[in-house]
């Protein structure tokens, strides 16, 4: 309300514009009170297409819902782990496992045997077939949604608002006038965009595998150098969880806009005028955004809500073309069609959604003109 307060007492003067009156020759026009100089308008103002473009920023979602990543898996990948045990078929160098060793015995080289090994559990040890295990274990994610983005949404709304112009006729003849007129025009609240998304259902697994080389015993404390047997498979399932997801957002603008125009008129006939405008346009624009996300893990759900606040100063110039017609003496319709350069547009941040909102170029409006 502070922002909108200030926006009216800066934009608190309210307009310039042509005025149409016949004169016998060319003249400036300065007479106050007369017929001849003076302009005020009220009327509506209707801007076409401002365009909100919106795209979920997935670290944003990430960050207010951690549990949308798999948990931490603390084991080494399968890759670390075979370059200390090697692929089976080593004749040569260390392996080491998460619970022993076995290395070549360069002393003795007994034929593929070898003493140079340590294990740490008796449970290793399988007496009846002589044969020695060791294990490796290596750790495994999988998630089907942690590097999905749901995508964007954008939607395209136009916006009307009141207008008002106080004008003064500064040069005219019996065809043309020239005047300057400063306006004022307010939008009130408009929605830009709702929009409501559900992520497709995913999950993620966490899992620790497990690789078991098998070693025969070659007699004493010999083993052969090279495991007989390599199994691998999974050991547990740390994580295993289905989930959805999904975000919202609803934004609103307003705007209000000052503008200091000069308006050349061509009078057609006695009731007929046709208008034209250049001028420069000073706005202010304010969006208010109401978004958040959530996520539905295994049915427990995490809801996180983001109120904010966008705002730009925007000036652009003004071109616009028009018509007026009295209605008496002293009373007039007038239609006109302007556009704003140049294009314009400015940023939102509405987490976990990011993105701009683009102005409308052009614009129409309808005024009731008095003259005085």
């Amino acid at each position: 309300m502070k922002k909108m307060m200030m926006v009216f007492s800066v934009f608190g003067t309210v307009g310039l514009s042509a005025l149409s009156v016949e004169k016998p020759t060319d003249q400036l026009v300065l007479n106050e009170g007369s017929m001849n100089g003076w302009r005020v308008s009220v009327g509506l103002d209707y801007r076409f297409r401002y365009k909100t473009s919106l795209k979920m920023n997935t670290s944003k979602y990430n960050a207010a819902h951690p549990a949308f990543n798999p948990p931490q898996n603390n084991y080494p990948s399968r890759d670390d782990v075979l370059e200390n045990i090697g692929d089976g078929s080593l004749t040569d160098g260390r392996r080491d496992y998460d619970n022993g060793y076995v290395d070549k015995d360069y002393a003795t080289d007994s034929d593929g045997l070898t003493e140079n090994w340590g294990y740490d559990n008796s449970s290793q040890y399988d007496g009846a077939n002589d044969q020695l295990s060791f294990d490796s274990f290596y750790g495994v994610t999988e998630s089907s949604i942690g590097s999905r983005s749901p995508g964007s949404v954008s939607d395209e709304k136009d916006m009307a608002g009141l207008s008002s112009d106080f004008a003064r006729t500064v040069w005219q003849n019996d065809d043309f006038t020239v005047g300057v007129s400063a306006g004022f025009s307010y939008f009130p609240e408009r929605n830009l965009i709702n929009a409501n998304q559900k992520f497709a259902a995913g999950n993620y697994r966490s899992e620790v595998w497990q690789i078991t080389d098998i070693y025969d015993g070659g007699g004493s404390w010999l083993l052969t150098y090279v495991p007989v047997m390599r199994n691998e498979g999974r050991s547990q399932i740390l994580a295993d969880e289905t989930f959805d997801g999904g975000a919202w957002v609803d934004s609103d603008i307003w705007l209000a806009e000052m503008r200091l125009c000069v308006e050349p008129e061509w009078r057609a006939t006695d009731r007929f005028s046709l208008l034209s405008n250049l001028g420069i346009a000073v706005a202010y624009a304010e969006v208010s955004s109401y978004s958040g996300s959530w996520m539905n893990q295994s049915g427990t759900i995490n809801k996180q809500a983001h109120s904010s606040k966008d705002d730009k100063w925007i000036v652009q110039a003004i071109i616009g073309l028009g018509a007026r017609y009295m209605i008496t003496d002293n009373i007039g319709l007038s239609v006109s069609g302007e556009a704003r350069v140049p294009e314009t547009e400015m940023d939102v941040d509405a987490s976990p959604y990011e993105g701009d909102v683009e102005f409308g170029t052009w614009s129409t409006g309808a005024q009731l003109d008095y003259f005085f």
